[in-house]
């Protein structure tokens, strides 16, 4: 079997499918702990992807046409520099790193100010804390998004408290809602993709490690 029929073995549909399911579950309502669960579980998602994937090739050479060549398994299954070790140590150098980071959001004063726009009232009235939790996935940050969406989430969620019908605060608040939204997709896309080209360079390291293989083997 060549390494590009080994594509069998990779799901990537249902890492995007994972995710989104994901997204939909924790970030419906963007607050601190749900920014962090998503965060940790997308990691394990395309973790588990790509360790699904490794094992996989892993059964097909030892259990296929290698099976009966003893010199050959006795490379590829050793603890230390066998093709397993060696994809699961890929996976711990370039692992995807959980990060978190705090910050300052502006609250809005018990009685709303009627003539601010959000850009100005977003400077005044309290401010609250809080900490974001975003993915480092081949050194590409999602923290400062994060970081972003909660700060508007959060100051959407104080300034929802008003009690008041203007015309004023209807606009503003779908603004807030409209700007959320777009945000949080822009996330959990890039999230994707990044999670996407993570598990595809793994597989392409698969690849060159099986070559020095099969070239040993023949």
């Amino acid at each position: 079997m060549e390494n590009s029929n080994f594509s069998s073995f990779l799901d990537i549909a249902k890492l995007k499918a994972d995710v989104l399911d994901k997204a939909e579950l924790f970030l419906t309502d963007i607050n601190e702990e749900n920014l962090k669960a998503f965060s940790n579980e997308v990691k394990k998602i395309a973790e588990g992807t790509l360790q699904k994937y490794v094992f996989k090739v892993c059964d097909w050479y030892t259990d296929g046409d290698f099976s009966e060549d003893q010199e050959f398994l006795s490379k590829f299954v050793d603890l230390k520099t066998g093709y397993q070790q060696t994809m699961l140590n890929w996976i711990e150098q370039n692992c995807i790193v959980v990060q978190q980071q705090s910050f300052e959001y502006p609250e809005y004063p018990t009685k709303p100010d009627t003539k601010s726009q959000i850009q100005t009232t977003a400077i005044t009235g309290a401010v609250g804390t809080a900490i974001a939790t975003g993915l480092l996935i081949f050194g590409h940050p999602w923290l400062a998004l994060a970081t972003e969406l909660l700060t508007v989430a959060l100051t959407y969620y104080s300034f929802r408290k008003y009690q008041k019908s203007k015309k004023q605060y209807e606009m503003e608040l779908e603004a807030y809602e409209i700007k959320i939204e777009s945000m949080k997709n822009d996330l959990v896309n890039g999230i994707t993709d990044d999670l996407v080209n993570w598990v595809n360079q793994g597989v392409e390291y698969s690849n060159s490690i099986l070559d020095t293989y099969q070239t040993e083997a023949k």
